[in-house]
């Protein structure tokens, strides 16, 4: 069975794959903005959860900027993490175009920019 991350976790698995404080500091901003969204539209009780997507949305691009996106589903896959969530894939495919089936309002899009 696969397990989500907390916020910890997050940010161990997000600083093994970045380290410039450039993409940290965007990590964050983004995580920040999540959680404010996910109040505001009524997830409020997913709010932590919607934090770690943002935080994670480019965790491959530092490390992967050839595979972003599709590298970071593998990193999950290989530790047993949530990746199969249609959520965790959301955010970025919408930032990168794609709009997969079962995706939520788009929220992930809006927060990236």
């Amino acid at each position: 069975m696969s397990k989500q991350l907390n916020r910890e976790e997050a940010w161990a698995l997000l600083t093994e794959y970045n380290q410039d404080p450039f993409h940290l500091h965007h990590a964050r901003t983004v995580e920040g903005v999540m959680r404010y969204f996910a109040q505001e539209l009524g997830y409020g009780d997913e709010v932590d959860f919607w934090g770690i997507v943002g935080l994670l949305h480019d965790l491959d691009f530092e490390r992967y900027p050839d595979q972003h996106c599709i590298q970071s589903q593998e990193i999950m896959r290989e530790r047993d993490l949530d990746a199969a969530d249609p959520r965790h894939s959301q955010p970025r495919l919408r930032h990168h175009g794609g709009h997969p089936a079962g995706a939520r309002d788009g929220k992930g899009a809006l927060c990236d920019r």
